[in-house]
């Protein structure tokens, strides 16, 4: 197996992290807001980079006929990863999605800088690895691996 082989085993497993933020009724919540969108975008961006990632694109989608008081989503695509958020400003809510492939960046990072920056009352965090196969013990047990997908020749 080469060591391209391995690189390319190792960066579909990554590390996912899910975080729920909430705010109490006494707390300002205006950048939850479609209005508001650059404010946070503009933190995730920042935190991307405390993570040691790197920007690629970015997209925003905005609901109740872009009303901006409605809540939003927002995408950032990272290399080999991303970061997505989902607001709910009645709620007093935010969801925070963070995933990185292979051992790029430290998506802890990204959670701590956001949660730093918009001080939620309650914050709650799963955290799941992704891409990982338990049948596999090893590189050399790969299903898919590039000899297997090989087509026969007749």
């Amino acid at each position: 197996m080469s060591w391209f082989d391995v690189l390319k085993f190792e960066m579909c497993e990554g590390l996912s992290l899910n975080v729920d933020m909430f705010w109490n009724k006494k707390a300002k919540v205006d950048f939850l807001k479609a209005g508001n969108y650059r404010t946070l975008a503009r933190e995730l961006e920042v935190g991307a980079l405390k993570g040691n990632m790197k920007v690629v694109d970015s997209k925003l989608t905005q609901y109740g006929d872009k009303n901006p008081d409605y809540g939003f989503t927002y995408l950032v695509v990272l290399g080999q990863s991303h970061i997505v958020i989902h607001t709910w400003p009645e709620e007093r809510l935010m969801n925070l999605d963070v995933f990185t492939c292979g051992n790029e960046g430290n998506p802890k990072n990204i959670v701590k800088y956001i949660q730093n920056r918009f001080k939620p009352d309650k914050t709650t965090v799963k955290q799941n690895k992704r891409g990982v196969r338990k049948d596999i013990e090893n590189v050399n047990e790969k299903v898919d691996k590039p000899s297997n997908l090989r087509v026969k020749e007749e």
